[in-house]
C-alpha cells in the first residue's frame, strides 16, 4: 500500500487469481506475524486464495534456521488469520539436502487440522548480527520489534507475541504438556530489579529458571550482537495462560545498579513462548517413566 499497489483494485478486476504476502524484512528473517488479515478480508469477497510466505533464516547465536516447532507456529498464525496455505520460499533450514527432519517440516504445512496440537515456538523477531549488510532494515516501515531498551523506574515497552492456538481449550481437554514464555536480558547484574509481565498480569519472579551466560558469551557463536546476558524461562499455568491472538509482555527495570547505570543500557532481546503437547487426552511424551536410582 506505501508503495501504491491498491491489492484490492486487482481483486475486483480479477486481475489475479491469488495472492503471496511475504514478510518486509530486508534479510528474510523468519517471521510469524505478518498482518494478513486484511489481505485475506479482500481475497475472500472475490472468491480468491492468500499464501502465506515463511522465510526460514533466524541467523543468532542460537539458531541458524528455524526449528520445525518455529514454523508450525508461523504456519498457524498464518491459518488463524485466514490464509489458505503457505509457501516456503529459499527453504534451506539448516543445510542441503533436506533431512528427515527438513521433510517432517514441509509435511504439515498444508494441514492446519493437524498443526493444531502440534508443539510449537512463537517468537518475535530480533536484530542480528548479519543484519549490519543490510542497508535498511526496515523498508516501508516494516522494523524489527526487538530489542527494546529499559529505563530505570518506569514501564518497559510492551512486546507483541501473537499465539493462535486456544491453550484453554487443550489444558481442558488434558492435551496440554507445558507452556513457557522465555525472554533474554541483557547487561544486567544481581544488584538489578526486574519485574515481569504478560497480559499485564505480573509473572511470579520466584517461578522462573534463570540462566546466567555473563561468563559464557565467548563460547556463543558470531552472529550474537549482545554483550553478558540473562535468559529468564517462566512456566506459564493455567491462571497465565496466553490468549489467541496477541499477548502483550514487557519487562519493568525497577532498581538498576548505580554502577552500570550510566555505562550500559539493559534491553530485552529476546521473547518467546513455547507450547507442548501431549500425543493425546492424558498420553505421556515417552513411553518410559524414570527413575533416580538412587
Amino acid at each position: 500500500y506505501e508503495l501504491g499497489l491498491e491489492v484490492g483494485v486487482w481483486l475486483e478486476k480479477g486481475l489475479v487469481d491469488w495472492i503471496i504476502s511475504y514478510p518486509m524484512d530486508a534479510v528474510g528473517q523468519h517471521d510469524q506475524d505478518m498482518p494478513l488479515e486484511e489481505f485475506a478480508g479482500h481475497a475472500r469477497r472475490h472468491d480468491r486464495k492468500v499464501f502465506a510466505a515463511i522465510p526460514t533464516m533466524i541467523q543468532n547465536d542460537w539458531y541458524m534456521g528455524a526449528t520445525k516447532e518455529m514454523f508450525h507456529a508461523a504456519a498457524a498464525n498464518a491459518y488463524a488469520q485466514g490464509a489458505d496455505g503457505i509457501v516456503l520460499p529459499g527453504f534451506w533450514p539448516t543445510t542441503y539436502p533436506w533431512s528427515d527432519g527438513d521433510y517432517g517440516i514441509i509435511r504439515h504445512m498444508g494441514h492446519p487440522d493437524l498443526l493444531e496440537r502440534k508443539d510449537k515456538r512463537f517468537r518475535v523477531r530480533t536484530t542480528t548480527a548479519r543484519d549490519a549488510r543490510a542497508k535498511d532494515l526496515s523498508p516501508l516501515g516494516y522494523a524489527r520489534p526487538l530489542p527494546v531498551t529499559l529505563t530505570e523506574g518506569q514501564p518497559g515497552p510492551t512486546i507483541a507475541v501473537r499465539v493462535s492456538d486456544d491453550l484453554s481449550s487443550a489444558l481442558a481437554e488434558q492435551c496440554l504438556d507445558r507452556v513457557t514464555l522465555t525472554t533474554r536480558v541483557t547487561e544486567i547484574c544481581p544488584e538489578d530489579e526486574l519485574r515481569f509481565f504478560l497480559n499485564d498480569q505480573e509473572l511470579p519472579r520466584s517461578s522462573a529458571q534463570v540462566s546466567d551466560y555473563t561468563f559464557k558469551i565467548g563460547f556463543a557463536r558470531p552472529e550474537a550482537t549482545i554483550g553478558p546476558h540473562y535468559w529468564f524461562d517462566f512456566p506459564l499455568v493455567e491462571s497465565f495462560l496466553p490468549r489467541q491472538g496477541h499477548n502483550h509482555f514487557r519487562v519493568d527495570l525497577v532498581k538498576r545498579a548505580p554502577a552500570l547505570s550510566r555505562f550500559l543500557p539493559v534491553t530485552v532481546h529476546d521473547v518467546e513462548i513455547t507450547v507442548r503437547y501431549r500425543p493425546h487426552r492424558n498420553a505421556p511424551r515417552q513411553f518410559q517413566r524414570y527413575t533416580d536410582a538412587r
